[in-house]
């Protein structure tokens, strides 16, 4: 209910008091009401007395966490990003609650209130409260530590690894001690053409610009008083930072996971300044800094649209071509590469991995390369031995080639009973970097692929069985090798 739309010439206060309800502080004479175009203040006060109201809140705080429930059991990475982005989001809004003075930020209305109690959130700018942000934050890191604790105990050796050896190779860049991959060059040696090469540079540098001017509309647009603006304006910050990291070969691939984290304030950024460049006089920035801003640009909407669009496609060109990486090992439709994820990923290595589903039944254990464990998991239900989840390292089997005591001794502790062997595997480097895991020798340094005779040393062995053959994909059988 406004109170602009109240004739207030034949409202009395009296009748109000009669009624049994609070006269609302913003009632400023005794001619009848503010016609300030606010909502009663007096509303929220009898809602928060209300116990369907109170109810309402604790459905909605249960709500709230089964979101975050469900986020840290989906992904880890998520639930981290997340806990990240409301710590720095309590963090920006304790500052500006604490670090102006009480009373109005400037360009906003004036309000009254009470003489008594501390400045209501709309009397600070609409600043959120921090506390109520923290305690999401805390209740996050306590969902997320419970769940490392009692079923995702592997997370971090599966992350520390990949984090540490960026940090390393980063060091030694700025030591003078290792050289920086070549850019639009993949593992596997492939080279991005030099049409594609502009267009990724153009883009990234086109977005960059935009950020820095969008950072500035918020630091000039939101004087200290919206703390969501701010905080989305600082994780947008982040994708200049990620970019740097494609310096080294471990980095580059914390930058490429980091941009679905980092776009989301980057691309409400982004859209803040296609508005403030397009958008009407007066009518920037309402939805995201609640303060318009008149536009001082010269040239016809119709034609700063069309620089926008443009923009925008050069932005999307070239997050696909970035995205992919040089090549197309991630592009679809094509023929079959090595390690190259979905572009290996065909229909012989399902049809594998079904037969061993209806041949051996579920939860045998394999040794296999990176591509066919996920296919012997998901299609054959099988259970593919590796460092990270048996703590043993099955590349050795593949990549030495004679097969002695050490392998027999891998056999051994993996408890190992089939083997897969892909023999393409002998044709090319792998597209990502590693045949099986990162903890493989020569990972990301592959210089030629692994020798065919190395591949194919099982048939030779005594006790071993060639179950499957289907021309690429072996199968063997080592229950009768000692």
């Amino acid at each position: 209910l406004e109170t602009s739309g109240l004739e207030t010439s034949g409202l009395e206060t009296s009748g109000l008091e009669t009624s049994g309800l609070e006269i609302p502080p913003t009632i400023s004479n005794s001619s009848g009401l503010e016609t300030s175009g606010n909502p009663l203040t007096w509303k929220s006060r009898m809602t928060a007395k209300n116990p369907t109201r109170r109810r309402e809140d604790y459905l909605m705080y249960v709500v709230v966490a089964m979101v975050l429930g469900a986020v840290v059991v989906c992904h880890h990475l998520t639930s981290y990003a997340l806990l990240a982005f409301l710590i720095v989001w309590g963090l920006v809004s304790w500052f500006l609650r604490h670090g102006q003075p009480t009373g109005q930020p400037t360009g906003q209305p004036t309000t009254s209130e009470p003489a008594s109690g501390p400045a209501s959130p709309k009397a600070r700018g609409g600043i959120p409260s921090s506390g109520n942000i923290i305690r999401l934050a805390l209740l996050l890191l306590a969902m997320i530590l419970g769940w490392l604790v009692l079923v995702a105990d592997q997370v971090l050796g599966y992350l520390s690894p990949l984090f540490s050896s960026a940090a390393n190779q980063l060091l030694q860049l700025i030591q003078g001690e290792a050289t920086s991959p070549q850019l639009f060059k993949d593992q596997a040696g492939d080279v991005a053409p030099l049409w594609e090469q502009i267009i990724g540079l153009a883009s990234t540098g086109l977005i960059v610009l935009g950020l820095l001017w969008g950072v500035w509309l918020i630091r000039v647009l939101t004087p200290r008083y919206n703390a969501l603006a701010i905080t989305f304006g600082l994780v947008a910050l982040a994708y200049p930072v990620s970019l740097g990291m494609r310096l080294s070969e471990a980095g580059r691939d914390i930058a490429g996971r980091s941009t679905e984290f980092t776009f989301v304030g980057t691309s409400l950024v982004l859209a803040l300044v296609g508005e403030y460049f397009i958008g009407e006089p007066y009518q920037i920035g309402r939805g995201l800094l609640n303060k318009p801003v008149p536009i001082r640009l010269n040239k016809p909407v119709s034609i700063r649209r069309w620089i926008v669009v443009g923009s925008l496609l050069l932005c999307y060109v070239g997050g696909v071509i970035l995205g992919n990486g040089p090549g197309n090992k991630y592009r679809l439709p094509g023929p079959y590469l090595v390690s190259a994820d979905n572009r290996s990923i065909e229909a012989k290595g399902i049809s594998a991995a079904k037969w061993t589903y209806q041949a051996f039944g579920p939860d045998n254990r394999f040794a296999a390369d990176r591509i066919n464990r996920l296919l012997l998991a998901t299609y054959g239900r099988q259970h593919p031995v590796t460092q990270l989840g048996d703590t043993v390292e099955v590349s050795p089997l593949y990549f030495s080639l004679e097969f002695g005591n050490y392998q027999k001794e891998l056999i051994r502790q993996g408890k190992i009973r089939y083997l897969l062997v892909d023999r393409r595997f002998a044709l090319g480097l792998p597209g990502v970097g590693i045949y099986f895991e990162t903890s493989e020798a020569n990972a990301n340094h592959h210089q030629t692929p692994i020798p065919l005779e190395a591949l194919t040393k099982f048939d030779q062995l005594a006790g071993v069985s060639r179950l499957f053959d289907n021309g690429d994909i072996i199968i063997y059988d080592f229950s009768g090798h000692e």
